[in-house]
């Protein structure tokens, strides 16, 4: 069997980000990785012969938020009412499109331009960022919760670029997102299916890709489903 015959059952390079490479011998670098759940789901929809449905990026270790927005991605910080007689917030978590070196820059500047009043890092034994905002400021803002993380420059646009990877013919190609990466891998792996003797349509590549994929997963470890735990006073976002 030759080498480009050997293709994994599931597009490893969506789950794990930086990848240098593949188990299917493919470059890849995606920005962001994604829930395998949503990648079988897909994968389904194209068994059926339908379009797949865009994927929401997904970190597991930043208590944000992604939302849509039109076409765009947005991520979301986390903010939560700490003390309204000081008049203060706690960062709960930035976007993903800053860094806490950034961030601190951001919060100089917002200060300077008297946005709000201080802002310090608590060194507890779970660090905590918190902002204090002016009375007339805090007093305003609180009219329109969403305002607080306009302000402190929460919100920020996500682009799902720079997905490169080895394409089907050993060229190096730049993805404009994941849906056409996973599209392409699907039309390959079935290719690669037609290859064997014993499959002789597309129908039969398809059927054993199912069997396959279902054997795959039977044979992952059963991890324990995360719950949110829930937080009190956290300063509500709503998507427009």
């Amino acid at each position: 069997m030759r080498k480009t015959d050997l293709m994994c059952t599931i597009p490893y390079f969506l789950l794990y980000p930086h990848t240098t490479m593949g188990v299917e011998g493919t470059m890849c670098k995606p920005n962001w990785i994604y829930k395998l759940e949503n990648i079988i789901e897909n994968l389904e929809l194209m068994d059926e012969g339908k379009e797949p449905v865009r994927m929401m990026p997904y970190f597991p270790k930043n208590p944000g938020s992604i939302h849509t927005q039109g076409d765009n991605l947005i991520s979301v910080g986390k903010l939560k009412y700490v003390d309204e007689k000081k008049f203060t917030l706690e960062i709960l978590a930035l976007p993903i499109t800053t860094t806490p070196y950034y961030y601190t820059k951001t919060l100089m500047a917002l200060k300077k331009a008297s946005a709000i009043v201080s802002f310090s890092q608590l060194k507890t034994p779970k660090p905590k960022l918190t902002v204090t905002f002016s009375k007339a400021n805090y007093i305003k803002h609180q009219r329109n919760p969403q305002n607080f993380y306009t302000t402190l420059k929460l919100v920020g646009i996500l682009e799902e670029t720079r997905l490169t990877a080895l394409n089907g013919n050993y060229q190096r190609q730049e993805y404009r997102n994941s849906l056409e990466m996973l599209k392409e891998y699907y039309e390959l792996r079935i290719e690669f299916y037609q290859r064997r003797p014993h499959i002789k349509t597309r129908t039969e590549a398809i059927e054993t890709w199912k069997l396959d994929r279902e054997e795959l997963l039977k044979a992952l470890p059963q991890s324990s489903p995360i719950r949110d735990t829930p937080e009190e006073n956290i300063v509500p976002f709503t998507p427009i």
